[in-house]
């Protein structure tokens, strides 16, 4: 339910920029091609394609844990057409643990929708 909310939002807010020009639409992801945030951009690139019949780009800013994809979002224009799809470590552990990350994500961003929800597990060697 969730994750079908979290679609819904990130459409309508596509949609409303495909709707005030004709440019594509811009999914900024701050790791490698084939990273899980890759893969799960690349997923919702291809339902979004599809919804609004527009084109919907995957650019992979890597580098510095989302660091430079966050710092690039923050000087795109405010247009709807530049959506960033990051997790919690650039949002919020990066700002909290870097003197100066070029962005400060309350005041530079406007967050869109939740799209997944991971867990991270500590794990210690079961051998003897």
């Amino acid at each position: 339910m969730r994750r079908t909310f979290a679609l819904g939002a990130l459409l309508v807010a596509a949609g409303l920029a495909q709707a005030q020009s004709t440019g594509p639409i811009r999914l900024l992801v701050g790791f490698p091609a084939g990273a899980g945030t890759d893969a799960l951009a690349r997923t919702i690139a291809d339902k979004l394609k599809d919804e609004l019949g527009a084109p919907v780009v995957v650019e992979n800013r890597a580098g510095a844990g989302g660091q430079i994809a966050a710092q690039y979002l923050k000087t795109a224009p405010a247009d709807g057409h530049v959506f960033f799809v990051s997790h919690d470590h650039t949002i919020s552990i990066l700002p909290a643990v870097t003197k100066n990350p070029g962005f400060n994500p309350a005041a530079d961003f406007t967050p869109v929708a939740g799209i997944a929800t991971f867990s991270n597990v500590l794990a210690v060697s079961g051998g003897t």
